[in-house]
């Protein structure tokens, strides 16, 4: 028995039905891999995001149009509600002209149907890779590996208890490349303009949604990562790093609001390593509170309806 139903009921249930009467939480997700089939759901075509017809819709966040697109190609209101989490009359009234505002609502939408979240202005990436770097072959969500959460919470837990951090390097995110050259000497000016370039991006998230400034937010952060390497004081190597943990916190945010807590995790996780070897307990406190407060939101973003 499975949330009241046998096996045998299972098998003989249509996905739909496995869906109205158990909408929401672990089950759900459960039976949508229990019963989906081919002929069940129909799958999201990849190619369909060459059309510019379409791209022009998600581009400004239209729904209607979407669902539009879907049902002219043989995918009924329920198969679309199952993709989307939404039930079947949710699904009626955006196709006859109710418009979907919220973030939550259309990043579930996003993910459902496997459409990456810089097509609906959700996040900056198009094409990605479970870290959100450039991989135009493939993109999949970075979703919430329990495994990898709770080597997460025992990591920041031993960072903040003052234990090793040497092991914890495993856990931090793939480093992109440098966005230009790393000098061989660094001092408080190239301290600054990382600082500089960080509250700027912080401030484009504020304004258009947390993950907007993601791609050149993980170049930057390629950028002074190089630096570290490079001759300084230190002083300097002090101040660059808690700078470096700063963005690696905005970054963190860019891939919580895309839907990727792993990804965030990672750069939460690098951020702590970083103010712990700068000896700043002022900024772990900040970071650890960032980690804890996912739903916080910059002024810029949406809020439900």
């Amino acid at each position: 028995m499975i949330g009241g139903l046998s096996a045998g009921q299972l098998t003989r249930l249509s996905h739909w039905d496995v869906y109205v009467r158990h909408m929401g939480g672990d089950l759900a997700g459960y039976y949508r891999e229990v019963v989906n089939t081919e002929r069940s759901i129909p799958r999201f075509d990849p190619e369909w995001l060459e059309d510019p017809r379409l791209r022009a819709s998600l581009a400004v966040q239209d729904v209607q149009a979407l669902f539009r697109w879907l049902h002219a190609r043989g995918w009924s209101q329920a198969q679309i509600g199952a993709a989307t989490g939404q039930s079947q009359p949710e699904v009626s009234a955006i196709l006859t002209g109710r418009q979907v505002q919220a973030h939550a609502v259309l990043l579930r939408i996003a993910q459902g149907l496997g459409i990456p979240p810089g097509y609906m202005r959700l996040g900056s990436c198009i094409a990605c890779d479970g870290d959100g770097g450039p991989d135009a072959s493939t993109y999949h969500l970075d979703g919430d590996d329990p495994m990898f959460r709770r080597q997460f919470l025992a990591a920041a837990g031993a960072i903040a208890a003052g234990g090793a951090i040497d092991g914890v390097s495993r856990l931090f995110p793939s480093r992109p490349s440098p966005v230009r050259a790393v000098p061989a000497r660094v001092g408080a000016a190239e301290v600054a303009q990382v600082r500089a370039a960080t509250a700027s991006l912080r401030a484009l998230d504020y304004q258009h949604g947390h993950g907007t400034s993601l791609d050149a937010a993980r170049g930057l952060a390629g950028w002074a990562h190089g630096m570290l390497s490079s001759r300084q004081s230190r002083t300097t190597a002090r101040e660059l790093r808690i700078s470096l943990a700063d963005l690696h916190v905005l970054i963190a945010w860019g891939f919580n609001d895309g839907g990727r807590p792993t990804g965030a995790r990672r750069h939460h996780i690098q951020a702590l390593a970083l103010a712990r070897e700068a000896d700043e307990p002022g900024m772990g406190r900040r970071t650890r509170h960032d980690r804890n407060h996912p739903q916080r939101r910059g002024a810029g973003q949406r809020r439900q309806r």
